[in-house]
């Protein structure tokens, strides 16, 4: 794999959960593990790694859903109502009342979309987003069609997930009010975060903004402001 690409796709697993459960987390090492292939190029000549914007893009899809779950568990009234007023009452309960990141592709993928509004996402952004998925469906059809510059699709990728990112930023001030009450004085911090990475769906960049929140508080022992120092380093 090229430097790029290494880079592509270490950048997109920070917008993954850091902890996630088994099965979630053999999905995310096999697409890994698959745009790492597609991307070694033999030679100038060697187009293949033009497919490896498919598993990247459904790496795409599945933070798109670890942030629609999110939603779900921050807003769960308001989630509820955007499924009614979409008239999705018969539909499968797992889309009413999703536990998994899974549950979410029983929507088309830019019905997931719909739901990003909820955290005040603007039309633009989210036709930005629309794009890419009709680029990628054009891409998986016997159409003739193949990414010819799949790192640079990849940075456009990224930005939309960063655009997603800034959305959660009063989210993360919520959860961080909401730890910093449950933390003992004397309590080991880092335990006290592994321990609730899975079960919030804490990415890099929500952990990064968490702890910055946590150093400025001046709340902290010695121990668990070294800790979280040495995290954001």
């Amino acid at each position: 794999m090229s430097y790029l690409a290494e880079e592509m796709l270490f950048g997109i697993l920070k917008f993954l959960p850091i902890r996630c459960d088994l099965t979630e987390a053999s999905y995310i090492k096999y697409l890994s593990n698959s745009f790492d292939k597609l991307s070694n190029k033999i030679d100038d000549s060697d187009i293949s790694d033009g497919f490896a914007i498919i598993p990247f893009h459904l790496l795409f899809m599945m933070a798109l859903h670890y942030r629609a779950l999110r939603i779900f568990k921050d807003q769960s009234e308001n989630y509820r109502l955007a499924m009614t007023l979409k008239n999705k009452t018969n539909e499968n309960q797992a889309i009413f009342d999703p536990s998994s990141p899974f549950d979410f592709s029983l929507f088309g993928e830019s019905e997931v979309l719909h739901f990003f509004k909820l955290v005040g996402c603007e039309n633009d952004k989210l036709g930005k987003i629309k794009s890419l998925i009709k680029e990628r469906n054009n891409l998986a059809h016997a159409s003739g069609n193949i990414e010819i510059n799949p790192e640079k699709k990849c940075e456009e990728y990224l930005r939309r997930l960063e655009e997603i990112q800034k959305l959660f930023s009063k989210s993360n001030q919520s959860l961080a009010d909401e730890f910093l009450k449950e933390l003992e004085e004397d309590e080991d911090i880092k335990q006290f975060f592994e321990i609730r990475f899975e079960s919030y769906l804490i990415n890099e960049h929500d952990y990064k903004e968490i702890v910055r929140i946590f150093i400025e508080c001046g709340r902290l022992n010695e121990n668990q402001r070294a800790y979280l120092n040495s995290e954001m380093d």
